[in-house]
Formats: C-alpha cells, structure tokens, sequence
C-alpha cells in the first residue's frame, strides 16, 4: 500500500513528510547531543529544504535548532529532472556511512514510494496519450493502487539502482522481512547484518524443530534392545571464515552434557553392541559417550 503521510513539528511550524526522508532515522543519543551543541556554538551550517509546507530534508536539523534555540533557514526545493525520492536518496547516501545490510533494508523502505511513483508515471502518460487522441484507445488504471502491482518489478530496480545494492541483498532484505520482521529496526540501525539476521532466522526454525520433537509422545517400545544404532545431532563450532558452511545444519543440535545425559544405558541389554555415530572432532565425546553409558569400545 501507499506509504502514509507523517507529520512533523519542530520550530513552531508543522511539516509533511516526504516518505522517502521518512526513511531514513533520526539522529539519538549522543549524536544528537553533538549536533544540538554543535549547532548552538556555530549555528546552521546547511538551510533545510522544503516544497511548500512538505519537508524534504532536514529533520535532523529542525531537531537541533529547535532544542539549541537557534532559527533555522530554508531554501525552497528547485526541479532539475529528478524526482523528489532520487534527490533525498542521493543526499541521505552521500552523508550516511550505511552499511550493505542497511541499505538493503532501506530498498524494502522505499519501494512502496517508487511504485506509487511508477504508477503516476504511468498514468499521466495515458492522460498524455488520451489528450492527444482525438478518441481515447487507452483506459486509464482503475487506481493508483492497481497501477503500482503492474510497476513492481520497475520500482524496484528503480529503488535498488537508487541505493546501489545487488538483487541478492534485496531478496535478503525480504526474507527476513517476510519471515523476522522484528530484526529489521537492529539491521537498520547497523546493530545486525543480513547475514547475521538470516543465522538467527535458521537458529529459532531449528528451536521451533527441537520444541515440536519434545512435544512428541515417547515412543511405544520401551527396551531393552540388543542392538543400538545412535547418531546423535552433533554441535559444530561455527567459523564465519569457513567458506564450506560446513557448521550449516538443517536440524537441532544437542550439547555435549545433553547427549551425555541420553538413558542409553537403561534402554540396553546387558550384552547390548552400540552402533555409535561420530566424526573426528567429537571423538573425545564418542569415547565418553561409551563409558557414560556402560558399554566397552571394540
């Protein structure tokens, strides 16, 4: 849906928001603490830019001059081509040091703006079109909304090439939006990366995996058993570095204690043979293993 207008008041005046200044957050802590100084002691170094009562860039600056007691200047927003959304894009990117990650995020902000924006494109070239006509050929969309679902794909090369990010970091961008939305606002805030927000994606799948096999009734047959075949769901020492993504496992893994702490022993004859699972790292818990639960290693 179309982003929806917000409102902002600083300076005894009330602005508009253009959705794409919107988009970028505000300045906290002890940043704006430095502005706020920094603006009382040498007053505002860069005029705020507005189109009418709509506020295009500045908010930070308003902030500042409103808690410094200082009157901020103005400059009106003068067309040179581009549309509004590219120019506070390119202004916000040249001074923010974002990183991969947030400026995939910052495309998934921005595209529901370049889509109301590819359907007015596309509308006014029909009225264009039908103008010109002395009978109309072309009808015009039902909505904006309608319009927009034919522009996505445009909008959203349009917002990618916008932020300068890869189609892959975008479609990383979704799927945590799609699946962990509430990571977002830390990967916006550069306090998580896509990479890292899609780990712990995996990591509460494989939570969600191991809570639905504890809620499994045990199974019917009880032991003793002669034989025991056991390949236990090892924990790996993940390494960023490791290209192989070897550490990736697609299940719930057990800690040493909690596989030490299986009732083997009490599932076994006394002349059982243990088919035990391993690999050359966890040797040292195999061997362990084997003597926690009783039996001998041939």
């Amino acid at each position: 849906m179309p982003p929806q207008p917000t409102t902002f008041v600083a300076c005894g005046r009330t602005f508009r928001v253009h959705p794409a200044c919107a988009a970028f957050p505000l300045l906290k802590g002890d940043e704006l603490r430095a502005f706020v100084d920094d603006v009382r002691k040498h007053g505002l170094k860069e005029p705020v830019t507005v189109d009418g009562d709509e506020l295009l860039d500045g908010r930070n600056r308003l902030r500042a001059c409103d808690l410094a007691g200082v009157t901020p200047r103005f400059q009106s927003w003068e067309q040179n081509g581009a549309s509004k959304t590219d120019w506070i894009v390119s202004l916000n990117l040249q001074r923010r040091h974002l990183s991969e990650s947030q400026r995939g995020v910052l495309v998934l902000d921005l595209l529901p703006i370049y889509r109301v924006e590819a359907a007015e494109r596309q509308r006014l070239a029909a009225e264009e079109t039908n103008r010109k006509k002395a009978e109309p050929q072309i009808t015009l969309p039902a909505s904006s909304r309608e319009a927009a679902e034919r522009h996505k794909g445009e909008a959203a090369a349009v917002a990618g090439a916008a932020v300068g990010v890869s189609g892959r970091t975008v479609q990383r961008a979704k799927e945590v939006a799609t699946k962990a939305p509430d990571l977002l606002d830390a990967v916006r805030a550069g306090t998580m990366t896509l990479p890292e927000a899609k780990g712990e994606i995996r990591q509460r799948a494989k939570a969600a995996i191991a809570e639905s096999i504890r809620q499994e009734p045990p199974p019917a047959a009880t032991g003793p058993f002669r034989v025991i075949v056991l390949d236990p769901p090892l924990c790996y020492n993940k390494r960023a570095e490791d290209v192989t993504h070897r550490a990736r496992l697609s299940y719930p893994e057990m800690t040493d204690d909690q596989i030490l702490a299986l009732p083997v022993a009490d599932l076994a004859c006394d002349d059982a043979i243990l088919w035990l699972w391993t690999t050359n790292a966890h040797l040292p818990l195999a061997f362990r293993c084997v003597e926690r639960w009783g039996f001998t290693h041939k």
